[in-house]
């Protein structure tokens, strides 16, 4: 049998008694060991990248002729991943605003092929949980009559929502500079507000507040996921001073943890505390780091 990977052959020895399915997990394994996904996989012929067959998993891999895969980096991945979400979203949304309930339920019956992906980028988990999207997708999936005008109006936004996250997460990879140094503005620009949180919060203002909090809890996952992308990227990996704010982003990721935990817990003390005491101080110096070192969203991106 012979075997390649992206078009190189590979010196790959059966045992003789292995199913073509093991044979292809042996091989996931190794891929993503080296750092790659696969995003490609065709047998002798046959494109199986959407998943195998059950009779050619259960082939004896001596049977067949070829093995042919195509691999890709973490972050390459990850844009295709998220460009195929944002597809399937685009077309839910379509069915939605027409009002065909057999077109919604048709593209809904997909949704459990995609639903851990779309967790892992809209909630930041594996698990669906209560999310709005979810949520929206069961009661399509059980509706017996048309939706009216209104209710289509409601679940397009919250699926127009769901894509936004996913296409901002697009240009966190296509444009991390950019990105992340308007990230990096918008948290500069809320300093103030965030010193004040522990006032506010003993105050009448804590609408106010809680609107701060869980807006710098947005930004500032936003600011460490994206300064993550910027050091998987070799090409850009100098662009920011890594050596200077390795600390301050060591940091940041124990204190948003802490942060999370104390709003859970709606112990308005700590969260104000971590904020103004910790967290600021911190922002400030990396935020004016950042922004001394990349380029404003008006520049042109690196894509990957």
């Amino acid at each position: 049998m012979e075997i390649q990977v992206n078009q190189q052959q590979l010196d790959f020895s059966l045992e003789g008694t292995e199913t073509v399915a093991s044979v292809l997990s042996q091989l996931t394994q190794w891929v993503e060991d080296g750092g790659e996904f696969i995003i490609e996989s065709v047998i002798d012929g046959q494109d199986v990248s959407g998943g195998l067959p059950p009779s050619l998993a259960e082939q004896q891999a001596r049977d067949i002729s070829s093995i042919s895969l195509t691999t890709c980096p973490p972050l390459e991945f990850r844009l295709r991943r998220l460009t195929i979400m944002d597809n399937y979203l685009s077309l839910m949304e379509e069915a939605v605003l027409k009002g065909s309930l057999a077109e919604m339920q048709s593209i809904t019956a997909e949704y459990p092929y995609l639903q851990h992906q779309l967790a892992q980028e809209l909630n930041g988990s594996d698990t669906a949980g209560n999310s709005e999207l979810n949520t929206i997708v069961q009661a399509l999936q059980i509706e017996k009559k048309e939706l009216s005008q209104e209710q289509r109006r409601s679940v397009a936004v919250i699926i127009q929502m769901a894509r936004s996250i996913l296409q901002d997460r697009s240009r966190e990879i296509t444009h991390p500079l950019q990105s992340l140094h308007a990230t990096a503005e918008q948290l500069h620009r809320l300093l103030p507000q965030i010193v004040e949180v522990s006032v506010q919060l003993q105050s009448s203002d804590e609408q106010q507040a809680m609107q701060t909090v869980f807006h710098t809890s947005e930004l500032l996952s936003k600011l460490l996921r994206t300064l993550a992308i910027i050091r998987e990227r070799s090409d850009l990996e100098h662009s920011i001073p890594f050596g200077e704010i390795a600390g301050a982003q060591e940091n940041l990721h124990r204190l948003l943890q802490e942060f999370e935990a104390a709003m859970a817990e709606n112990d308005s003390v700590t969260i104000g505390d971590i904020l103004e005491y910790e967290i600021a101080p911190i922002l400030e110096q990396v935020c004016a780091d950042i922004t001394a070192n990349t380029p404003s969203y008006g520049a042109t991106g690196t894509g990957v």
